[in-house]
């Protein structure tokens, strides 16, 4: 690996005159985000976005590269670029293919930079890693900065999530479509034991877990382990749940640090004893706020049981139905239920496939309801974190207060566990 003072020696002076690209004068004048992604990027460009970065004093935050054909050679211009720059604090490399030269560049801009969230979804690392692999899980385990990494799409790799563990600082992790599917039953079991301490002891905070490979009762584990972590957010979606998962999820709903569940595309509609427990357990849970449950097979008898659920439940306020065959009949006892909810303030539904005439005037009335309901609610706003040290995931403190009116958020001081007790 070249010693990084000797970048410099590689390029030339920078001439101001020679900027003519529209994107050049994008960053230069300003732009917090400079997105190539799914377009061919050649060197002598990363060559110039270098020497934009070491010469002037930017406002950029975000550099997305995705699926540009991005190889070590190119990522040695941007280490250099990167080395010492105080605004970016995202990369994104998805889809990069990264020898070990790369793998070397890539650990010094983690030594160097000020980034933040690191996206390597899709990267291809060398099959025989050596040296310049060693320097990338160094800097993985030292990387006081990195609060987030997405590592989708990839094959299992020990090194690496033992790093993850060593690092202190990350709190989102996106590992999902990872592959943890073995012919061997001791190297499965060795990778769930894994991801399993990975979940308990790491502090993260945002965890995405979306269609993985594995086997049905590792999911168990999983939900188990999940139960003990400090795990907020949680992303499941696309993934097998059995009834032995199933049960072990309902268990993890009582967790009092969850705020949002996603299971899209799950099968947990499939099992009614399943989903009964599941909106039982939600009846007196004073967390959750986000429930995506998108095309997860439930019916009008779930949309029944659910609606029992919202009448007393107040910490709920977004919840995604669509892409289920509920019927008209179970949209109405949804909307009777929100009658009753004075928290809830975005619910998502398809229309159902046919409506028959007779039914056509309640569903209007229902719809109506609900559009009603929820403007007339106000948000039930917990606290977040206990602890004042704890840094919220900025992705959802942004979205959150984005979707809502301003008017209607009411910011209430209290614990987790006092819900009852927020005035107006």
């Amino acid at each position: 690996m070249r010693l990084l003072f000797l970048f410099a020696m590689l390029f030339p002076a920078f001439n101001h005159d020679q900027v003519q690209a529209s994107w050049q004068m994008d960053v230069i004048k300003g732009a917090k985000a400079l997105d190539w992604s799914n377009k061919p990027i050649n060197v002598s460009e990363l060559e110039e976005l270098a020497s934009i970065l070491k010469a002037y004093d930017l406002q950029l935050e975000e550099i997305n590269l995705t699926r540009t054909g991005l190889t070590s050679k190119g990522l040695e211009h941007l280490a250099f670029g990167l080395h010492g720059n105080k605004t970016v604090t995202k990369l994104v490399l998805t889809g990069a293919i990264l020898e070990e030269e790369g793998l070397s560049y890539l650990a010094i801009i983690l030594q160097s930079s000020r980034v933040e969230r690191l996206n390597l979804g899709w990267v291809t690392f060398p099959p025989n890693p050596s040296d310049g692999f060693g320097a990338f899980i160094k800097a993985i385990e030292q990387a006081t900065s990195l609060k987030e990494l997405i590592l989708s799409y990839q094959n299992f790799n020990s090194t690496i999530f033992k790093a993850i563990e060593q690092n202190k600082s990350i709190l989102t992790l996106d590992l999902s479509r990872h592959l943890f599917w073995f012919e061997e039953k001791e190297k499965e079991d060795a990778a769930a034991k894994l991801l399993f301490s990975l979940i308990k002891n790491k502090p993260i905070k945002e965890l995405r877990l979306e269609k993985l490979v594995f086997k049905a009762n590792t999911v168990k584990e999983i939900f188990q382990n999940l139960k003990k972590s400090n795990v907020q957010f949680l992303y499941f979606g696309r993934n097998e749940i059995g009834k032995v998962a199933g049960g072990a999820l309902v268990d993890f709903l009582k967790n009092k640090n969850l705020i949002l569940l996603d299971l899209k595309k799950t099968s947990i509609g499939s099992n009614k004893e399943i989903f009964t427990s599941f909106t039982n357990i939600l009846k007196t849970n004073k967390t959750l706020q986000q429930l995506d449950l998108e095309d997860t097979k439930l019916t009008d008898e779930d949309a029944i049981a659910l609606s029992n659920s919202l009448k007393s439940n107040r910490s709920l306020h977004s919840l995604n139905l669509s892409e289920n065959p509920i019927t008209v009949h179970g949209i109405v006892r949804i909307a009777a239920a929100i009658r009753q909810n004075t928290c809830l303030k975005q619910v998502s539904f398809s229309k159902p496939v046919s409506i028959a005439n007779q039914d056509q005037a309640a569903y209007n009335t229902a719809i109506k309801d609900i559009k009603n309901f929820i403007r007339r609610n106000k948000v039930c706003l917990v606290l977040l974190f206990p602890s004042s040290k704890l840094e919220y995931p900025r992705t959802h403190t942004q979205s959150f207060f984005r979707t809502l009116p301003k008017d209607l958020v009411r910011l209430a001081i209290a614990s987790l566990f006092e819900l009852e007790d927020l005035k107006s």
